[in-house]
């Protein structure tokens, strides 16, 4: 979340006139050793990076058995899309619909391609 102003000069200092939030989300994939991906949501990209390197599940069972197999540091990230809207809904819908595109798009929830349980739009 990002807070903006707009200020206005009234001959001696600039004067707050008003706040606005933005909002900011992203759909990333993390892709395996052996090539395939997982593709995810988040509207707090440095909180789920973290969970990413931390012992324990993180998602599904298959990127769970995955990052078992492989060490997270080994996983490659790549940010698929970014968003910035002024409103949460807007983006968590936007969001999720981009989640469920790439998904199909990579095919990740064939377990040759991917580690993906389910076809996306639901997780945040």
């Amino acid at each position: 979340m990002v807070l903006s102003a707009t200020s206005v000069w009234n001959g001696r200092c600039a004067v707050v006139a008003d706040f606005f939030m933005q909002y900011r989300g992203v759909v990333y994939m993390y892709i395996s050793p052996e090539e395939k991906v997982y593709i995810g949501i988040t509207i707090d990209e440095r909180r789920r990076r973290a969970c990413w390197f931390r012992s324990g599940s993180y998602s599904g069972f298959r990127v769970a058995a995955a990052r078992k197999k492989y060490s997270p540091e080994l996983w490659e990230y790549r940010v698929l899309r970014r968003f910035e809207m002024d409103d949460v809904a807007s983006l968590l819908d936007s969001l999720a619909h981009e989640e469920v595109y790439f998904i199909d798009f990579y095919k990740a929830t064939n377990p040759s391609f991917g580690d993906n349980v389910v076809s996306g739009g639901i997780g945040f």
